[in-house]
């Protein structure tokens, strides 16, 4: 009697006969799951090119997961290739996503967010673009913009940073105030 292993189309699970063992618990599982074979065959191959690039594979997973959203959105759109989705499509989901809720505080998803989302799915069409599928970029043309958070740090004068080094009573005291 042998043991077998089967690994699943999500990179983070793994079955041993018939048991079910997490290799890495990192965030919650996706809820999202591709319909379409050759979506789903694209978000594997994607998250293997990035951890062939040297991306930490957690960060690789939420790539992976950024990717499979899209994927699957691109799905319920009605999309089935990918050779299909161009700037329009792109750009649509950019709003969906300015739309869209976060699943843990239920608020709008983040600029930063938003963004994570923007650089996976670009960087999903450049490795398409390398593996010679499609012959231009949809990003190429794409231009998106981004709110800058606005700082609350008002930066000190030379007298009061000069008034904080002189209220030091050790030498631990100007390290730890050097370091700021």
């Amino acid at each position: 009697m042998g043991f077998y292993m089967l690994v699943t189309r999500d990179p983070k699970r793994m079955y041993i006969g018939s048991f079910a063992k997490t290799i890495i618990q990192m965030a919650r599982p996706s809820t999202i799951i591709l319909t379409h074979p050759k979506y789903l065959a694209l978000a594997d191959d994607f998250y293997t090119y990035q951890l062939h690039l040297g991306y930490e594979s957690k960060s690789s997973y939420a790539k992976y997961l950024y990717v499979k959203a899209f994927l699957f959105w691109q799905e319920q759109q009605g999309y089935r290739s990918i050779t299909q989705i161009g700037t329009p499509q792109i750009e649509a989901y950019y709003q969906y996503l300015q739309q869209r809720l976060s699943k843990n505080s239920k608020t709008p998803l983040k600029a930063k967010s938003i963004q994570g989302h923007i650089r996976a799915i670009r960087d999903l069409f450049v490795m398409l673009e390398v593996q010679e599928v499609i012959c231009s970029n949809p990003f190429s043309t794409l231009c998106f913009s981004y709110k800058k958070v606005q700082s609350n740090r008002i930066p000190l004068s030379q007298s009061e940073i000069q008034c904080l080094y002189d209220s030091c009573q050790t030498a631990q005291q100007r390290a730890i105030l050097s370091l700021a």
